[in-house]
């Protein structure tokens, strides 16, 4: 549902790009097949002029991006998806209003933006990683810088130093140039793990944003040696980003994929966003700020809105405002709100006695600190300072095991018993089975005969396999001795076995012991 003061204007194509003329009252629209102007008025979007007109049509009409010059009402600059830089000046006769076109760059230009105090100036960065310096009296390149580094995909002038510029590619890199000189930059850092898609210089503070595909968004001290403030975590990555006017820590960003929302997030809470709108149904591209109250964006669902910080849905109110944690030693803390709910009562009930005092509050097993001043340490207690400097909405009570007896006590608490148990366990220096016994009868001595049982299971396994280890294996069966005479020969066998050793006779020219075969031989001889 679109909030009743939030205005929409739908486009015939999706738009890449938006920026502002220098009073915030006209807006120009910049995509591959749209390219128009439009007057903010408090209900509605009056188009002004439609720049993507005429009969020679070409890629300098189709742009990734559009900047409009804070100085000069009438001229505008696109990035084209050719290569070309190209200047536009509103304030020409004819319907045409291209003033020039610069085609220095060999690869796609992806950004495009105008000096803060000299309205000839104007920078690029392209995808062959080179940034250019137009100057538009003379229309041509004043100076090229090179920055050995990849595709560039945002640059921006500075508002606290007129000369210097930052740069951010897609290799995570962050560089600070001075506009004039080209040979080396100021300033080289590695800010993200992914590509870099977008920077924003914060208006009154030397703070610099970024904005990346590891989704987190950075801001970086830039006085001095570049310096991480705060780190704000996103759940896509981030395409886009933009400080909020007059609001030190609030900045706004919208995904590249996944989330089609504008979130504005508070950089000291970092998890949760301070405000969201949620009117596009596709991927927003762009945001521009009106005013703190109010700002612009477009997206790939050929719509462009305008949302009012009033109606913004706020995350925050829909998490859980009470939450608990307990730490290894036992120690409580539990977080209420300030002005808890009532209970609530069966109907015809009798009243409730009487709660006793906060301070009286008993918890079983456990004691109560309230915190004080003094009770955290110096760096907790000056980031929650610095988080909320009016004060925390939340009240934090601490509570803490009441000491036992012995930790060998039937009733010890839970992290005396963890204590007991893991400076006497062993893990090392005698068989598995062993030291799983060992430890299961430190176990039962702090009575944790959960632990107990799971130790006497490790050590009936160990135990087995150990036994199983020990025990030598059985020899082999042996085979029985080989057989020297024949098998006995059946009657068949005996009749028809040819070779058989017949008895022996008593032959008078032979001898008392010749054989059959003998005979045999002596007869096939003759």
């Amino acid at each position: 549902m679109i909030p009743s003061n939030t205005i929409c204007v739908s486009q015939e194509g999706p738009a890449n790009a938006l920026a502002l003329n220098k009073d915030c009252t006209q807006v120009v629209i910049a995509g591959r097949n749209v390219f128009k102007v439009f007057s903010i008025g408090e209900d509605e979007f009056s188009e002004v002029c439609n720049l993507r007109v005429g009969k020679n049509l070409n890629l300098n009409f189709s742009s990734i991006d559009v900047a409009w010059s804070t100085i000069e009402e009438n001229t505008l600059a696109t990035a084209a998806t050719n290569g070309a830089v190209v200047v536009w000046n509103l304030g020409r006769s004819g319907r045409s209003k291209q003033e020039h076109v610069f085609s220095d760059h060999k690869r796609t230009v992806n950004k495009v933006s105008f000096h803060l105090t000299e309205p000839s100036l104007l920078i690029s960065g392209s995808q062959d990683g080179m940034m250019k310096c137009f100057d538009l009296r003379m229309k041509e390149v004043a100076r090229t810088f090179i920055s050995n580094t990849e595709s560039i995909r945002d640059v921006q002038f500075s508002p606290h130093q007129a000369h210097t510029f930052a740069a951010v590619s897609e290799n995570g890199t962050v560089q600070v140039w001075d506009s004039r000189r080209s040979e080396r930059c100021l300033q080289q850092f590695t800010a993200h793990s992914g590509p870099v898609f977008a920077c924003d210089w914060h208006p009154d503070v030397p703070w610099l944003a970024t904005a990346s595909r590891d989704k987190t968004i950075k801001v970086w001290d830039m006085h001095g040696k570049p310096n991480l403030e705060y780190t704000i975590y996103t759940i896509a990555s981030v395409g886009h980003v933009k400080w909020r006017p007059q609001k030190k820590y609030q900045v706004a960003s919208c995904a590249l994929v996944l989330d089609c929302a504008v979130h504005v997030w508070d950089v000291r809470r970092p998890h949760v966003p301070l405000a969201t709108f949620a009117e596009h149904r596709d991927v927003t591209t762009a945001i521009a700020w009106l005013s703190h109250a109010a700002f612009l964006s477009t997206s790939r669902a050929c719509s462009v809105y305008r949302h009012r910080f009033l109606e913004a849905a706020h995350p925050v109110l829909w998490a859980n405002p009470q939450s608990v944690c307990v730490s290894a030693r036992g120690e409580v803390v539990h977080a209420v709100p300030e002005c808890p709910l009532p209970a609530l009562a069966p109907p015809h009930a009798a009243p409730p006695a009487p709660a006793p005092p906060p301070n009286d509050r008993h918890v079983p097993g456990l004691g109560r600190k309230q915190p004080t001043a003094g009770s955290l340490s110096a760096t907790a207690q000056a980031a929650l300072e610095r988080a909320f400097p009016g004060g925390a909405a939340s009240v934090v009570a601490r509570h803490w095991p009441v000491a036992s007896a012995a930790p060998h006590a039937a009733h010890a608490a839970p992290a005396d018993a963890l204590l007991h148990c893991a400076r006497r366990y062993r893990m090392r220096g005698e068989p598995p089975h062993l030291l799983a016994k060992h430890n299961a009868a430190v176990a039962r001595e702090a009575q944790r005969h959960c632990v107990e049982h799971v130790w006497e299971v490790v050590r009936a396994v160990c135990g087995a396999r150990a036994t199983a280890r020990r025990a030598p294996a059985p020899p082999p069966p042996r085979a029985p001795p080989p057989r020297d005479d024949p098998p006995p020969a059946t009657p068949a066998y005996r009749h028809f076995n040819c070779y058989e050793t017949r008895p022996q006779h008593s032959l008078p020219h032979l001898g008392a012991t010749t054989t059959t075969n003998e005979i045999d031989r002596s007869t096939a001889a003759q």
